[in-house]
Order: C-alpha cells, then sequence, then structure tokens
C-alpha cells in the first residue's frame, strides 16, 4: 500500500473532475485515475497529480443504500437500474450482487436488472415479486388488501409448461432472469 502524503490544496489551483460515477450510464473514474474503489471525488491537484478524496460525514450517499448513483450490493435500484435512498418510496429491489452477466447471479436472486456494462442481481426486498405475493397488473408487488391487487404469483418458470395447477394465466419477459412469472387472477 502506498504511503499517503498530506497535500496543501489551495482551491485557486484545483481541476475538479466530474464525478463519472453518478447517473445512468456512466462509469466510476475510480480504476482509471488510480484511486481506491471508494473514491467519491477526484481532483486534479496541480500538472500529473490526482487527489483520491472521500466523504466522512454521515449519512454518505456512496454507502449501500445511501443512492450515491454507483450501483453496489446493498443498494436499492428503481426499474430502470438506477440507484435511489433505501429511504425513498417506491424502489424496485435491493441488490444482493452486482455482476458481469446475469448467470453470475448467486443464489437466492429472483431478478436481475441489466444495466450499461452489468447485472444487479435482487433479492426479496422492494417491488420485486416473490412467490405467493400478490401483484398489479403492471406485475409489480402489491398488498393483497390493495384494490390494485390484479393476481397471486404460484411459481415462476422457463415456459407457461412450468406453472402449477391453479395458476390461470402466465406473463413473460423476454431476456428476464425469471421469463415466466405464473399467476392466479384475484380479479377478473
Amino acid at each position: 500500500m502506498r504511503e499517503q502524503e498530506r497535500v496543501e490544496v489551495r482551491p485557486d489551483r484545483v481541476q475538479r473532475r466530474p464525478r463519472r460515477g453518478a447517473g445512468p450510464g456512466r462509469r466510476p473514474a475510480r480504476a482509471l485515475d488510480g484511486c481506491p474503489a471508494d473514491t467519491d471525488e477526484i481532483v486534479r491537484v496541480g500538472k500529473g497529480r490526482t487527489a483520491c478524496l472521500q466523504y466522512f460525514l454521515d449519512p454518505h450517499p456512496g454507502r449501500p443504500g445511501g443512492g450515491g448513483g454507483v450501483p453496489r450490493a446493498g443498494d436499492c435500484l428503481g426499474r430502470d437500474g438506477r440507484e435511489v435512498p433505501c429511504s425513498t418510496k417506491g424502489w424496485y429491489g435491493r441488490a444482493v450482487a452486482i455482476v458481469s452477466r446475469m448467470d453470475a447471479c448467486p443464489s437466492g436472486t429472483l431478478d436481475a436488472l441489466a444495466m450499461d456494462d452489468s447485472v444487479a442481481c435482487l433479492g426479496s426486498e422492494g417491488q420485486v415479486p416473490v412467490e405467493g405475493a400478490c401483484v398489479s397488473a403492471k406485475v409489480a408487488r402489491v398488498s393483497c388488501d390493495s384494490r390494485l391487487a390484479w393476481a397471486r404469483v404460484t411459481a415462476f418458470g422457463k415456459s407457461g409448461a412450468d406453472c402449477p395447477e391453479g395458476s390461470d394465466r402466465y406473463v413473460t419477459a423476454r431476456g428476464a432472469y425469471r421469463p415466466v412469472t405464473c399467476l392466479h387472477l384475484l380479479s377478473k
């Protein structure tokens, strides 16, 4: 490990680089700049020198669940794959892992969201449908007491033939982690 050097930073001589990790489709600049993975900001300090900065005050937006923009295991994601703070309402799922390919998701993964160059493997939290849960017509998990409850999930499979007895319908999603969701209709 390199010895850390104390550098006095004069604001008039600092060039800030925008965080590449924030927002959809943006990759963290850390590796390109030689900064550690938990770097929050990269600052150019003079000619050919880089300062890797990390915020130490809580709540830290880059920690899992904080909504800092770079998806990591433990983060909450919207249906579009963007990281959102877990304290907000309406997030779709919590990442159990971020992997390079959908088939690399660990066991226990219930859904997966493809992102630009990685895949977020999602667990059972949020709106990810699970067996026995009720879903809306958009196949998002809702309370079974809700007026939006349209069907109950009976199983998941690779084809409609995998649906158990008592399933009235199934929905398919091409390229999805679980391509078939088997349903028992609550309202017709």
